[in-house]
């Protein structure tokens, strides 16, 4: 059973999101445990219920269940904010594992996110944290969030726009891996097959972000094969798909 959802599953629910929600009105918000909350949106003749799972899943259901007597601190005040608001856009940031739910055409913002341990945020349109499921610390490559300060969305994969998927994108992130390979461990090179192509498809699955890490490896299948001891970044984009 999946666990987490990679960039690509965000991607497909935010189409479907967009397509089942979008122009409903947000009824009411529910807590069914400590990490996972109901959104109920209705319209006349037309009402969906969304979960969310923080940081592990999002999802349209039909079953009805059973939610707190009273609600958290966070969803009273997601409530506050929200409720009656009409949804009008919902998006992936970039490529990263982000979804974004726009109210009253982008007044209020609300982030769920997907990776480490999951957050949902609730911001203004300035981006300022009007709610937070957990505050984050500052840390390497991460933004401290607490209420008060901004929400960044300049840490955030492939945003604003994708770069295009180019040869020479894929050649540097080659040159890359032969690099790191040989200044960390020069017999690196000569383990075998298996270990080549593992830090290719590594090296690609870390330059290419908008596609899943199960596509990079099938780009490095022919890479794969080239005998270890011409692993050498001329000699793959001669020999593979690429020339």
């Amino acid at each position: 059973m999946k666990q987490r959802f990679s960039s690509l599953d965000v991607k497909v629910v935010a189409h479907e999101l967009q397509e089942s929600l979008v122009s409903l009105r947000l009824a009411n918000i529910y807590d069914l445990s400590s990490k996972i909350l109901l959104f109920k949106f209705s319209k006349p003749d037309n009402k969906k219920q969304l979960l969310i799972d923080t940081g592990f899943r999002c999802h349209l259901t039909d079953f009805a269940r059973t939610t707190a007597t009273a609600p958290s601190v966070f969803v009273a005040r997601l409530r506050k904010v929200l409720k009656t608001r009409r949804l009008t856009k919902v998006s992936q940031i970039g490529t990263d594992r982000v979804l974004e739910f726009q109210f009253s055409d982008g007044q209020y913002r609300l982030f769920l996110e997907f990776f480490a341990s999951g957050n949902l945020i609730l911001t203004d349109a300035d981006l300022k944290i009007l709610a937070i499921a957990r505050n984050v610390s500052e840390a390497d490559g991460q933004e401290p969030q607490r209420i008060g300060l901004q929400y960044s969305l300049e840490n955030r994969q492939n945003y604003p726009s994708i770069p295009p998927l180019t040869k020479e994108r894929v050649k540097n992130a080659l040159a890359t891996a032969v690099s790191k390979a040989a200044a960390q461990n020069p017999s690196a090179l000569k383990k075998g097959k298996a270990k080549v192509g593992a830090e290719l498809r590594k090296s690609l699955a870390g330059a290419i972000t908008e596609v899943p890490p199960c596509w990079s490896t099938t780009l490095c299948k022919p890479i794969a094969l080239i005998s270890p001891s011409r692993w050498r970044i001329s000699s793959l984009v001669r020999r593979s798909w690429m020339s």
